[in-house]
């Protein structure tokens, strides 16, 4: 009898598996997987692995969706134990009973958020201290009291775009918006409460955009600002600039399929329209033609705001079979474009207009934008909602005092992990000034460069103590006055290469690959090695510790992937020697590595070592390997940091590199022109910020895509010429008012291949308005 009962749950469940409709996607995931499709697909494909019909379902869900990034780096026991333990949480919770199985499966069982690194340990871990804070609770004060956790671990500091995972965030007690709302959105659902992205890509009314947290309690959504407890759900000092957006955005892992408006199918992941949850909108109906006057479907139409100085795209939709797309946003403007081969259209429409029509024609046609006033929706009436008393006030500053208290508990916890013989000698909690000093003289290094790593790295400047003296583990923490600590300038000046972000989240394997294995002919830890680099001319230094020794490409995880490099031309030594143009690597790239155009939204980069993993990638990821390629032979590349072009230093110079990734037509030689940007001695002008009051912009088949010369650099501080690719471009140009309204000029212009050309950078000064926050009439 038992024997048929098993079998009949066998035949229930395989019927199950029949119809969830995820065959043809874990087909297509084997593949994309490669090498390490049985690590993924182990638990799947043996009859006897021990797993519920649940437990397995759930895996195929999320094998079904995974991004590259985390095929190349995940297996089937870690998602295994990510679904026991969001099944745990929907068990042992009282809520758990209110939550479908499609709210499970999207919005509390996924094991990421975004685009953080994938890392194990923070569900267990979050559900251990944050289960007995929420006994007899509802689910709504629940969602409350996991905010003013997180508020306790966690505080806003900006940097860099690159996300950090939630186990960084914790242990640096920092993080950018983006960072706190995907470490509250672990949180909540490391207790079983359905909580997902939401976020407007960019403000309307002002410069940036910001990211907060939906979760859903007590049968429906509610939002909050992550880290930022407020009495009440639906409340954070965004709630009247979100009223404003042109439009917001929710985020759901796989194929979501609830009753909200969806904005875009990506595959792998699903975008809510969540606009009209925040404030009034509009429907905005675009129909594309070609220069026939007929309709143009699968059209790309860009949807562009006014921010940073420039024209930047919010989001993309294609069009239907009639040559239209309609999307429910804010009322105000929008700068509308699309684009094929040599043929694009441009279009400021106004907050006003419902239905507008972009035909395509020549290039030349963009040029008739040379002025408009950009409008941002209206103010909406501030919303009347519990505020804060002075008690709540008073449990935030506790709040505030513990997150201090935690930092030295976990480097506490640190020093255990260091392998402290007595824990009743004295240990170092923080990085203090006369610990640092004393250590930093007995070394003859730099005392403040060391006493900045140590603090910037916050609760992981054990971690890079420990790379600095070379012992780990560690049998003490004493500053080691007495020992001669080999290679320390070597060591430091790798960690004065990391960023503040790298100084968080660089754990020591990832440091010591980087310092034992830097280059194959010259590693850092080789005997003489930074005394050859020291004797470089300064220019060459600077080069090699930028773009041969330094640990980041751009923006992918930090993992030790110079060793995988290095076992890759283990077995490919004819791949190894330098030679001209490197056409034999290239081929072997080429010919190896598939191109995945596959858009995977959520998922980081792939890194040198995960392309090489699973043998594809995005051009990025295929270019990022060749990068590594370059650096472990110790040959300077790097993405040019204004186009974001791929570059080697050859003969004396920075080349531009073509992997010729594309499968049919010939690759076009790049050329570049110079660009001179000049502006009159007037000093409002010559203090105008790039990436605020303006920004360069080259018009890519159906976008302005804006060039990098430095993140709000004044005029006066930046350095002409500068080398771009030929093409078309546009100098944008303008200063908000109060209200977010902008006069934003349009200047646009050639760059000849070969010829430099000048540009002059001027404001509007027709609109004279008082209200202007930086006046350009002088």
């Amino acid at each position: 009898m038992k024997t048929l009962t098993a079998f009949c749950i066998l035949l229930l469940a395989a019927a199950a598996f029949a119809t969830d409709g995820l065959d043809s996607l874990l087909n297509v995931q084997r593949i994309r997987a490669g090498a390490r499709g049985p690590l993924i697909f182990n638990l799947l494909d043996q009859p006897e692995s021990g797993i519920t019909a649940e437990e397995k379902a759930d895996l195929r869900f999320l094998i079904a969706y995974l991004p590259l990034a985390d095929l190349a780096a995940m297996d089937g026991q870690a998602l295994l134990d990510n679904v026991r333990l969001a099944r745990q949480a929907r068990r042992e919770f009282p809520w758990g009973s209110q939550i479908d199985d499609n709210l499970f499966r999207s919005f509390v069982l996924p094991h990421r958020v975004s685009q953080e690194p994938y890392v194990t340990g923070w569900r267990d871990q979050f559900l251990y201290e944050l289960q007995p804070r929420l006994k007899n609770m509802s689910m709504t004060q629940a969602a409350l009291e996991v905010n003013h956790w997180c508020h306790e671990k966690v505080t806003y500091k900006p940097s860099d775009s690159r996300d950090q995972d939630p186990l960084t965030t914790i242990r640096a007690g920092l993080g950018r918006c983006e960072e706190e709302m995907i470490f509250a959105i672990d949180a909540l659902r490391s207790v079983g409460i359905p909580a997902r992205q939401c976020y407007t890509p960019f403000w309307a009314h002002t410069d940036d955009n910001h990211a907060w947290t939906e979760v859903w309690a007590d049968g429906k959504w509610h939002y909050f600002g992550a880290c930022e407890p407020e009495p009440v759900l639906d409340k954070g000092w965004f709630s009247d600039a979100a009223a404003r957006a042109m439009l917001v955005v929710s985020t759901s892992y796989g194929d979501y399929r609830g009753t909200e408006p969806v904005l875009r199918r990506y595959g792998r992941s699903t975008l809510i329209n969540s606009t009209a949850v925040y404030g009034t909108t509009r429907d905005l109906l675009v129909t594309v033609l070609d220069q026939t006057g007929k309709p143009v479907s699968g059209a790309k139409v860009i949807f562009n705001l006014y921010n940073y100085g420039s024209l930047m795209p919010a989001m993309a939709l294609e069009t239907g079979a009639d040559g239209t797309v309609t999307l429910a946003c804010g009322l105000g403007d929008w700068f509308v474009s699309a684009g094929k081969d040599d043929v694009a259209a441009l279009l400021h429409v106004k907050g006003s207009e419902s239905h507008v029509t972009l035909k395509l024609d020549k290039l030349e046609n963009l040029r008739t934008l040379t002025q408009a006033l950009y409008t941002p929706p209206p103010e909406m009436p501030a919303k009347n909602l519990a505020q804060q008393d002075s008690l709540f006030k008073c449990r935030l500053t506790t709040e505030d005092s513990l997150r201090e208290s935690f930092w030295r508990v976990w480097s506490l916890e640190l020093g255990n992990i260091m392998g402290h013989a007595n824990q009743t000698a004295p240990l170092q909690l923080k990085p203090d000034s006369a610990w640092v000093t004393e250590f930093a003289t007995a070394h003859k290094i730099d005392a403040k460069k060391l006493l900045d790593i140590f603090r910037n790295a916050r609760g992981n400047w054990g971690v890079l103590f420990r790379f600095l003296i070379g012992q780990y583990p560690m049998t003490d923490i004493s500053l080691h006055t007495g020992t001669e600590l080999p290679d320390m300038d070597a060591r430091l000046a790798l960690l004065d290469n990391l960023t503040e972000k790298d100084l968080r989240d660089f754990n020591l394997d990832v440091l010591s690959d980087h310092y034992e294995r830097n280059s194959v002919e010259m590693p850092l830890s080789g005997p003489g090695v930074w005394e050859t680099i020291s004797s470089l001319d300064s220019a060459d230094r600077q080069r090699y510790e930028e773009y041969v020794m330094a640990p980041r490409i751009d923006q992918e995880p930090a993992v030790p992937w110079r060793g995988a490099v290095y076992r890759f031309f283990k077995t490919h030594l004819d791949l190894l020697p330098s030679a001209r143009h490197d056409e034999k690597l290239i081929g072997w790239i080429k010919q190896s590595i598939v191109l995945d155009n596959e858009k995977d939204r959520l998922g980081p980069p792939l890194t040198p070592w995960q392309t090489l993993e699973v043998l594809r990638g995005s051009q990025g990821d295929i270019e990022r390997l060749y990068i590594g390629l370059c650096r472990v032979r110790g040959i300077p590349a790097r993405f040019n940091s204004v186009t974001g072009r791929l570059e080697r230093w050859e003969n004396n110079a920075w080349t531009v590199v073509d992997l010729k990734l594309k499968a049919k037509g010939k690759s076009k030689p790049v050329s570049t022109g110079s660009l001179v940007i000049e502006a009159a001695a007037d000093t409002t002008v010559q203090n105008a910020q790039y990436f605020k009051d303006w920004g360069v912009g080259k018009w890519e088949t159906d976008h302005l895509a804006e060039q990098d010369f430095g993140y709000h650099e004044p005029f006066n501080k930046l350095q002409w010429p500068q080398d771009l690719p030929a093409g078309l471009y546009c100098l944008s140009s303008g200063v908000r008012s109060k209200d977010g309204s902008a006069p934003v000029t349009f200047r646009w212009f050639d760059m000849a291949a070969g010829k430099q050309t000048k540009i002059a950078l001027e404001f509007n000064r027709t609109v004279r308005d008082p209200n202007m926050l930086i006046k350009v009439d002088q």
